[in-house]
C-alpha cells in the first residue's frame, strides 16, 4: 500500500514538473515574442519620431531668420590695439543660422583694400552639425548692418552692404568645410574711419553689426 502512494506521488510529481517545465517554455516563448514586438514597434516609432525632427529642421532651415546680431563693447580700445598690430582682427561667437554655422571677422582698422581708412568684416562659414543635411555650395544672400544707435529708429541711418554667395570664383569659401572653417569672405570697406564719426555708430563705446541670411531673390 505503501509502495503504491509513493509510486503515485512520484508519478504525480513527475507530471507537475513536466506541466512546470511545458509551462515555463510557454511563458519564455511569449516573452520572447513579446520583446520582439516591443523592439519593433520601439524601432518604428523611433523612425517616425527621426523623419519628423528632420522635416522639422529641414523646415525650420527655410523660415527667414531676424538678424543675428554682434555686440561689440570698449570699441576705442579694440580700435587702438588694431591700429598698433597688437590685434588685427576679432572674432563673433558662432552663429547657426538656416543650419549652417559661421562666424564674423571684424578687422577694425582695415584689412587688405581697407587697411589704415576703414573697417573691414567678413563672413566664415564653419564646421557644423548639420553639414550632412545641407545644400552645398552655400548660396543664400547676406545683409551686413552697422546700426545707427540714434534713440529715435526712425532717425537711424544705417550703414548696409550684402552679397550673395553664388559667384563661381568665391565657390571654395562656400564649399561645405573639410577644415574646421573655410575661408573668409566679405568687405574690405565695409566703413570708412570717417564715417563712423559722423552719426551714432558709436555709443557708449560700443557698435551693433547685424548679419542676415536669407534666400537670394
Amino acid at each position: 500500500m505503501a509502495c503504491e502512494k509513493l509510486n503515485n506521488t512520484q508519478t504525480q510529481l513527475s507530471t507537475t514538473q513536466e506541466e512546470f517545465k511545458a509551462t515555463k517554455r510557454k511563458l519564455q516563448q511569449e516573452l520572447k515574442g513579446t520583446k520582439r514586438k516591443l523592439q519593433k514597434e520601439l524601432k518604428e516609432t523611433k523612425r517616425k519620431l527621426e523623419e519628423k525632427v528632420n522635416s522639422l529642421e529641414k523646415r525650420l532651415m527655410h523660415i527667414p531668420r531676424v538678424p543675428q546680431t554682434w555686440k561689440i563693447t570698449d570699441f576705442s580700445e579694440v580700435m587702438k590695439r588694431s591700429k598698433s598690430g597688437e590685434k588685427t582682427e576679432i572674432k563673433s561667437a558662432p552663429f547657426y543660422d538656416h543650419g549652417y554655422k559661421f562666424r564674423l571677422s571684424l578687422y577694425p582698422n582695415g584689412e587688405t583694400a581697407g587697411e589704415n581708412t576703414h573697417v573691414s568684416i567678413f563672413f566664415t562659414i564653419m564646421k557644423g552639425e548639420n553639414d550632412a543635411i545641407l545644400s552645398w555650395p552655400f548660396c543664400k544672400k547676406l545683409t551686413f548692418t552697422l546700426i545707427d544707435q540714434q534713440e529715435d529708429p526712425n532717425d537711424r541711418k544705417n550703414i548696409t552692404d550684402f552679397f550673395t554667395a553664388d559667384e563661381e570664383k568665391f565657390k571654395g569659401s562656400f564649399m561645405r568645410p573639410v577644415e574646421d572653417e573655410n575661408l573668409g569672405f566679405g568687405f574690405p570697406a565695409f566703413v570708412s574711419h570717417n564715417e563712423l564719426k559722423e552719426r551714432r555708430y558709436i555709443a557708449d563705446d560700443t557698435i551693433f553689426i547685424q548679419v542676415q541670411v536669407s534666400q537670394p531673390q
